[in-house]
């Protein structure tokens, strides 16, 4: 519904590749969203159903498994206490960077497809980055589209 054309995109991008969506259950988010306190939108609902446990190496520079949430929102609030920051009350951080100095949230009370947020260590957020989750999601596959050899090397079984 809401990230059709990113499943499309993925789904044509990805093919013969191990990038292969791992759904998380409707009981695993309803055990995320009572821990935490929040109700997700709807169309992170329906990417946690589509790939809540990750899709093989795709955008292998976050973690986005569902099962890091809870450690996302803590280390997100310590990262950003250093600058005075405050996280919003509603932010769902979904997207933690690998390198543990970045991070991407969407707010709960944002609507049903809420837009993007990031926040950089030493630059602190940039609000609406993203204007929805598909729109990030479709900037994290045109990254692999538009390198061929990658993709070449990834149908040949090369797992990144």
């Amino acid at each position: 519904m809401y990230l059709d054309t990113a499943k499309a995109k993925f789904s044509e991008v990805f093919q013969g590749t191990n990038f292969v969506p791992k759904p998380a259950s409707e009981g695993e988010i309803q055990e995320m969203e009572q821990e935490l306190h929040l109700t997700f939108p709807p169309a992170y609902r329906e990417f946690l159903l589509w790939m809540g446990h990750g899709a093989g190496g795709f955008a292998s520079h976050f973690i986005f498994n569902i099962h890091r949430l809870p450690r996302n929102q803590e280390s997100a609030r310590e990262l950003i206490e250093d600058e005075g920051l405050i996280l919003p009350d509603d932010a769902i951080v979904f997207c933690w960077g690998n390198q543990g100095y970045y991070f991407k949230f969407i707010q709960a009370h944002d609507g049903d497809n809420p837009k993007v947020h990031d926040y950089h260590e030493g630059e602190g957020f940039l609000w609406e980055h993203r204007p929805d989750l598909q729109n990030f999601i479709l900037n994290c596959i045109k990254w692999y589209d538009e390198r061929p050899e990658l993709l070449a090397r990834l149908r040949a079984g090369y797992e990144y």
